[in-house]
């Protein structure tokens, strides 16, 4: 029915605006020139454009891996993070794909090998004909206390990079599958290491072009008298001012899988 079509573009506009936002704070690059210039500009009113730098542009430790191995993630973790006299044991969340859990949880249980209180513990669960092999390793305690807690990115795997991007030689996904961000969210100063930041008042600005076609009263207060298109047709439009900052970013890696 016509009655629900702008519920209907509502919804759909901001399913498109979260993953671009989710999009925008990982991917988004650093805009501003050496000498405080910006070149992106409105192309309306020739006014400059910033944008800040996501989680990616933030991470300066960046190494490859063909196949991940628990020596892998133990010496990456020992290198990126010694020295943090400044805190006790970090809490490293670790952001990657359907291909870096695999491989993640693949590392530990091959380090694991056959011993009998993980296999009876995790794996292996039921009795006689009824077994099933279960469980996935989600978490890595360094020697130094460091925990590294899995956390799956769905944006690995089904945004527009993950379309455009590669596909794993061998096992068929998305190469950025197999991304993985190890990022300290560990406290400092009483105050977390990463933080969502926006500009005053503008998180999150939601308003729509009015013209001849009526509103929703339940989504748009007032009346449809002042209009700014004479066409049959009304669209909606968001607006935010926001980002990811990273205050402490040399404690933060990225793995990335090469097999060329």
């Amino acid at each position: 029915r016509t009655s629900y079509w702008m519920a209907f573009e509502e919804w759909m506009h901001m399913i498109e605006w979260k993953q671009s936002c989710e999009e925008n704070y990982w991917y988004s690059t650093y805009n501003r020139l050496s000498d405080g210039s910006i070149a992106l500009k409105d192309y309306d009113n020739g006014l400059p454009i910033p944008t800040g730098a996501g989680v990616d542009n933030q991470i300066p430790n960046r190494d490859t891996y063909s196949f991940l191995t628990y020596n892998k993630i133990k010496d990456t973790v020992g290198d990126v993070m010694y020295g943090a006299t400044d805190t006790g044991a970090m809490n490293v969340k670790l952001y990657t794909g359907i291909g870096g859990c695999e491989e993640f949880s693949d590392a530990m249980t091959t380090k694991a090998g056959t011993y009998t209180q993980i296999i009876g513990d995790k794996f292996v669960k039921g009795s006689g004909r009824t077994l099933s092999l279960t469980g996935f390793v989600t978490a890595f305690e360094h020697i130094d206390g460091h925990v590294v807690e899995v956390h799956r990115l769905p944006l690995l795997d089904f945004g527009s990079r993950a379309e455009s991007s590669p596909k794993h030689p061998i096992a068929g996904k998305q190469l950025s599958s197999y991304d993985m961000y190890f990022v300290d969210q560990s406290m400092y100063d009483g105050e977390p290491n990463v933080q969502m930041l926006a500009q005053k008042g503008r998180s999150m600005v939601r308003g729509v072009v009015r013209g001849m076609a009526p509103l929703d009263p339940m989504s748009f207060s007032g009346n449809n008298e002042s209009i700014a298109s004479e066409k049959d047709e009304c669209s909606i439009h968001f607006l935010s001012a926001k980002g990811i900052c990273i205050r402490r970013n040399n404690h933060c890696f990225k793995l990335s899988c090469n097999l060329s």
